[in-house]
């Protein structure tokens, strides 16, 4: 079932929206029903529970927000991957010119979405660096 976009890209405009990736076991399970196989697979071969924990909460984060601009259901959405795996919408199911980047750190997520235009995002977790001289 398809429903109606409620949030639109534009042009010029770069959208970020922000998600906080320490959630509920119930929420964790919702996300999955989201993802894709491969989606589902890459998480299986995380080695630290909450580093997996985190990819399933960002691509639930990742499949909702684009849902709302696409008008379609969260699970879905289909990617393209590029030559060094960075994902973009399909053309098979998603209008033309939708452009998203998704960046997560230390349970965070950062989303950015616009128009016709190449997007990048980036969000680290803060950490001390020794001997940075």
């Amino acid at each position: 079932m398809t429903s109606r976009p409620t949030f639109t890209a534009q042009e010029n405009i770069i959208q970020v929206w922000w998600a906080i990736l320490d959630v509920s076991r119930d929420t964790l399970t919702d996300c999955r029903t989201l993802m894709s196989n491969e989606e589902s697979e890459k998480a299986s071969r995380f080695l630290a529970e909450k580093d997996a924990a985190h990819y399933i909460a960002a691509r639930g984060f990742l499949r909702s927000l684009l849902a709302r601009y696409i008008g379609i259901a969260p699970e879905q959405i289909l990617f393209d991957y590029g030559m060094y795996g960075k994902p973009s919408l399909s053309e098979r199911n998603t209008p033309k010119g939708l452009n998203f980047n998704l960046s997560h750190s230390g349970g965070i997520a950062l989303c950015a979405v616009t128009h016709k235009r190449n997007i990048g995002v980036d969000v680290e977790k803060k950490r001390e660096i020794r001997d940075w001289e």
